[in-house]
C-alpha cells in the first residue's frame, strides 16, 4: 500500500467503479462487543479479474479497505484488519508503522517494535518509523541503539524540537542531565526562541539546585510562548519556593486565567490569604466555589473571610445556608456562633454552642463561652452549677485532652471569680486521679506564685521540666520569675529564649524575653521585643507597664507616661499593679511639669504624648 494520498484516492476510486460493474453485495460484521454495523464486503477478485494489472489495483484496493476498517473498528476486529490489510500489501511500510502503533497502544511493545522496524527496512527515510524505533529502543532499556538513531535524526532535522524532546528525555531518564544539556545548548545556538529548549533547560537547572538559573529559563520560555502553561507552573511554583510571594501571585493569576485550572486559583486564594489580601482572597474563593461547587469548604472559607473583613450579614448569611445542607457540621455550628458573639447576638451564639458535643474540638470553647456568658450577666450561681453539673457528666467517648482542658478551664473561672478555695479543691482533685498531669502541675505552681510562695512555684516548675525538658511554659514561668526578682538572669534569658524556640508566636513569652533584657540593661533589645509582643497582644497590662518601663530608662518619657496611661485603661488584674502604675503615671506628670518649672523648653503634654505613635517607635 503506497503512502502517498493519492494513491489511497485512486483505489478508492477504482473500488467505485469496480462496486458498480458487480452487485452491490453486504454482510454482517460484529465489531468486537459493541452494535453489529454493516460495511462494504471487499471485491470477489476471481469474479472480475481479467489480466495481472487489474489484480495489482485489486490487492491495493482490498488492502486500503481493511486499513480503513482497522481505523474505525473496535479492538480485536481493528487489529484483524490492519493484519489482513498488511498480508494484501506486505511492502507497505505504511502498513507496518500503522500495526506498531496499535500493537503499541495495547501495551505489545515486542510486536510494536517488530513492526516499526520492518516499516524503517522498508523505508530507511521514514522521520516516523525511525522515532518510534527509537522509543521502543528506550522503553525497553536498549539506549545505545535509541541514542544512534535519534542522532541520525538530529543530523538529518537538526532544527526539529520534538526530535530534541524525545532526545533530552532519552538523556534524563539516563541520569545523563550533562549530555542533555549539550544537546539543549548546542539546539539553542541555532534556535534562540526556543521555548521548548529553555523548559527543559529549566527542569535541568531546577533537578541540580540551580534555582536561579532554573528561573532565568522558565522566564524566557514563557515570554517566548506567553501562553506555556507548563513553563509557568513551574516558575510560579520557584518564586512560591524563593520568597517571591508577589511574583507568585501574579503568576498563578495569568495561569489561573490561561487554564482555569482548580489548583491554580487554590495557590491564589492561599498566597493572597497568607499576605492578608482579603479581598483578593475572597475572588479566588468564588472562584474555586463556581468550578468545585459542590465542595462545602470553598463555601466556609469564604464565609471566614467575611468575618475577617467585618462583613458579618454576609457571614452569617453564608453559614446559615451551609448548615441548612450541613446541619450536623461541628465547624459550622461553632463558626456561626462566634459570628453571633462578635455582633452581639449572645443568645443566637449560645444556642449553638450548646449543640456542640463533648467530644468536638471546638467543645472547650464552647464550655468557656458558656462560664463567660454568664458571668457577664452576673448569674454566678448559675455559671458554677453549669460548670459542676458538665463535669460529672462526661460521656466515656470524650478524648483524654478534650476533658483536661475541660477541667482546666472550669479551675482556672472559679479562681477568676475569687472563689479560690474551690478552685483549689477541684485542682487537688484532679491531680489525684492524674498527679502526674503537666497541665495541672502547672496550674499548681501558678496559683502558689499568686499566693507569694514563689520558692515553691519555681520547685514544682522544675519537676516538670525533668520530665518535659521541652515544657515551653514551665521554661518561661521560671525565667520570668528570675527576671522579675533580678536573680539568675543569664540563666533566666537562657531558659526564655528556649521556650520561645519553642512558642515563637507566644506575645507573653516574648515580654518575659523583654523583661529579662531590661533588667540586664539590654534597653533597646528589651524595647525591640516588648514591642513585638505590644503587637500582638496590644491591650495586655503587663506588657504596656513594661514598655513604660523601658522608655524611661531611654529617655522617652512622654512615650512612657502614654504606655502607663494605656496600661491602667487595660484594668491590671492584681490591685497592687494597678496601685504601682498610678505612682508611675503620678511621677512621670510632677517629673514633666517640674522641667518646665525649671526653664526647659516644654510643650503641652497632650501635644507630647501625640507626637509619637508608640507602637512604631524606634
Amino acid at each position: 500500500m503506497a503512502r502517498a494520498t493519492t494513491s489511497l484516492v485512486f483505489s478508492l476510486f477504482l473500488g467505485v467503479a469496480a462496486l458498480s460493474a458487480c452487485s452491490r453485495q453486504r454482510e454482517v460484521i460484529k465489531t468486537g462487543s459493541g452494535p453489529r454495523q454493516r460495511v462494504i464486503r471487499p471485491i470477489d477478485a476471481p469474479n472480475i479479474v481479467r489480466d495481472a494489472r487489474t489484480l495489482g489495483r485489486l490487492k491495493s484496493l482490498n488492502a486500503s479497505y481493511y486499513f480503513l476498517l482497522g481505523e474505525n473498528l473496535t479492538e480485536p476486529s481493528a487489529l484483524a484488519a490492519l493484519e489482513r490489510a498488511k498480508e494484501l500489501d506486505p511492502d507497505s511500510s505504511y502498513l507496518h508503522l500503522a500495526l506498531a502503533k496499535k500493537y503499541l497502544a495495547l501495551n505489545r511493545p515486542v510486536e510494536a517494535l517488530a513492526y516499526a522496524q520492518k516499516s524503517l527496512e522498508l523505508d530507511a527515510k521514514d522521520k516516523e518509523a525511525k522515532m518510534l524505533v527509537a522509543n521502543l529502543f528506550a522503553s525497553t532499556k536498549r539506549v545505545p541503539e535509541a541514542r544512534t538513531l535519534l542522532g541520525e535524526l538530529i543530523r538529518e532535522f537538526p532544527d526539529d524540537d520534538e526530535i530534541l524532546v524525545y532526545s533530552v528525555v532519552l538523556e534524563i531518564e539516563d541520569k545523563n542531565a550533562a549530555r542533555a544539556m549539550v544537546l539543549l545548548k548546542n539546539f539553542l545556538t541555532r534556535n534562540v526562541d526556543s521555548e521548548i529548549a529553555h523548559f527543559y533547560l529549566g527542569r535541568i537547572e531546577q533537578e541540580e539546585g540551580k534555582i536561579k538559573d532554573a528561573i532565568n529559563h522558565f522566564e524566557k520560555a514563557v515570554a517566548i510562548r506567553p501562553g506555556f502553561v507548563q513553563a509557568g507552573t513551574y516558575l510560579a511554583f520557584l518564586y512560591e519556593a524563593t520568597k517571591r510571594e508577589d511574583d507568585a501571585i501574579a503568576t498563578y493569576g495569568w495561569l489561573a486565567a490561561q487554564s482555569d485550572e482548580v489548583a491554580f486559583h487554590k495557590k491564589l486564594a492561599e498566597l493572597h490569604g497568607k499576605r492578608g489580601n482579603l479581598e483578593q482572597a475572597v475572588n479566588a474563593f468564588q472562584n474555586l466555589e463556581r468550578l468545585e461547587p459542590q465542595d462545602q469548604a470553598h463555601s466556609m472559607r469564604l464565609a471566614m473571610l467575611q468575618v475577617e473583613l467585618k462583613n458579618f450579614p454576609e457571614a452569617l448569611n453564608r453559614l446559615t445556608k451551609l448548615l441548612t445542607k450541613l446541619p450536623d457540621s461541628e465547624d459550622l455550628r461553632f463558626y456561626r456562633a462566634t459570628v453571633f458573639d462578635q455582633t452581639g447576638r449572645f443568645v443566637e451564639a449560645q444556642s449553638d454552642l450548646a449543640k456542640i458535643p463533648a467530644t468536638s474540638k471546638y467543645y472547650p470553647d464552647a464550655f468557656r463561652s458558656r462560664l463567660l456568658y454568664l458571668r457577664r450577666q452576673d448569674k454566678i450561681t448559675e455559671a458554677k452549677a453549669f460548670l459542676h453539673g458538665k463535669l460529672k457528666t462526661f460521656p466515656p467517648a470524650v478524648a483524654q485532652a478534650n476533658k483536661e482542658e475541660v477541667e482546666e478551664i472550669a479551675i482556672q473561672f472559679l479562681d477568676d471569680i475569687k472563689d479560690k478555695a474551690e478552685a483549689n479543691e477541684l485542682l487537688e482533685s484532679v491531680l489525684h486521679l492524674n498527679p502526674l498531669a503537666e497541665r495541672f502541675l502547672y496550674v499548681k505552681g501558678s496559683f502558689l506564685e499568686r499566693d507569694g510562695k514563689t520558692s515553691e512555684a519555681i520547685d514544682l516548675m522544675e519537676q516538670i521540666l525533668a520530665r518535659n525538658p521541652k515544657h515551653a511554659g514551665a521554661l518561661n514561668f521560671i525565667g520570668y520569675l528570675w527576671a522579675d526578682q533580678g536573680k539568675n538572669l543569664g540563666l533566666a534569658e537562657s531558659r526564655i529564649r528556649a521556650a520561645l524556640l519553642l512558642r515563637p508566636q507566644d506575645p507573653f513569652i516574648k515580654d518575659s524575653l523583654g523583661w529579662v533584657l531590661f533588667k540586664r540593661g539590654k534597653y533597646k533589645e528589651s524595647f525591640a521585643s516588648l514591642r513585638e509582643a505590644h503587637l500582638m497582644k496590644p491591650d495586655e497590662s503587663v506588657i504596656l507597664a513594661h514598655l513604660g518601663d523601658v522608655l524611661v530608662k531611654l529617655g522617652r518619657i512622654g512615650e512612657a507616661l502614654r504606655y502607663y496611661e494605656m496600661a491602667l485603661q487595660a484594668k491590671p488584674e492584681k490591685d497592687s499593679e494597678r496601685a504601682t502604675l498610678e505612682a508611675k503615671v503620678a511621677g512621670l506628670r510632677r517629673r514633666e511639669t517640674a522641667q518646665c518649672l525649671g526653664g526647659a523648653d516644654c510643650v503641652a503634654p497632650q501635644q507630647l504624648l501625640n507626637s509619637r505613635n508608640p507602637a512604631s517607635s524606634n
